[in-house]
């Protein structure tokens, strides 16, 4: 069975030697103590500050594991181990209906900081979820946030030029899949709308530069799996707002 990334593990919860960044710990949930539940691990970061800032960033986190695992319309969760509870309930309910199905249900969320400066912090959470069927469903999720304003942003928010963006996001798209710029961007079996190359729902933030991510299904077939375009902050500086541009590592 498909599995997520192995959690990066990062020595000391990310010490921070800059005071502007954020503390973080790590909280862990897990459905125990039933041999009929499904599996559901759950580790998502925490901002341990007492700011606006780390109370939006720490609510947005337990939000996207809440829309994950609330599967029963009868549990209204207002947090992860209600939420943990939705899911057991839905997947009772299904045994109930079709006492022959075997499979159980399984759900592993895993977050971490993917970047973080005096500007901006970036989360990226992958969930691996099985409910049944022929193959369970991976999703990478990024979650981007100005520090300075103190709110979460869509990613092209930071970003000064978006068209320049995503003229360079193609050509970088079709040098990885080894599309001539003369053919159309489906041509070789990607399913962009309209025939036409665009740029993801999710795009996060590294220390190299940007990531863009396609998830299962939105542009490709099951098999291709998730697809990833990585930038490097040389490649992006032009298109970035400038107080968000970052000087380029040699």
């Amino acid at each position: 069975m498909k599995k997520i990334l192995p959690l990066l593990i990062l020595v000391g919860f990310w010490g921070c030697a800059d005071e502007t960044e954020f503390s973080w710990r790590y909280r862990e949930f897990a459905n125990e103590g039933c041999s009929d539940c499904p599996l559901v691990s759950v580790s998502i970061p925490e901002a341990t500050d007492s700011s606006g800032l780390a109370l939006a960033i720490n609510r947005s986190l337990e939000e996207e594991v809440i829309a994950t695992l609330d599967y029963n319309d009868g549990v209204d969760a207002n947090n992860i181990q209600e939420a943990i509870v939705s899911f057991g309930l839905a997947f009772q309910e299904l045994k109930t209906q079709f006492p022959d199905e075997q499979m159980g249900w399984e759900a592993e969320i895993v977050g971490e900081l993917s970047y973080e400066d005096d500007r901006l912090i970036s989360l990226k959470i992958n969930t691996y979820t099985f409910t049944g069927g022929a193959h369970g469903f991976t999703f990478l999720r990024f979650l981007n946030f100005d520090k300075v304003a103190g709110i979460e942003r869509n990613a092209l928010d930071f970003f000064i030029d978006p068209e320049g963006l995503t003229k360079l996001a193609e050509i970088e798209f079709r040098k990885l899949y080894d599309l001539p710029t003369t053919s159309g961007i489906n041509d070789t079996g990607f399913m962009f709308e309209g025939d036409v190359f665009y740029l993801p729902k999710n795009i996060g933030f590294s220390d190299q530069g940007i990531i863009l991510i396609y998830n299962t299904y939105e542009v490709a077939s099951y098999a291709d799996g998730v697809i990833y375009i990585p930038l490097s902050w040389k490649q992006i500086n032009a298109f970035l707002k400038p107080e968000f541009r970052r000087n380029p590592k040699p």
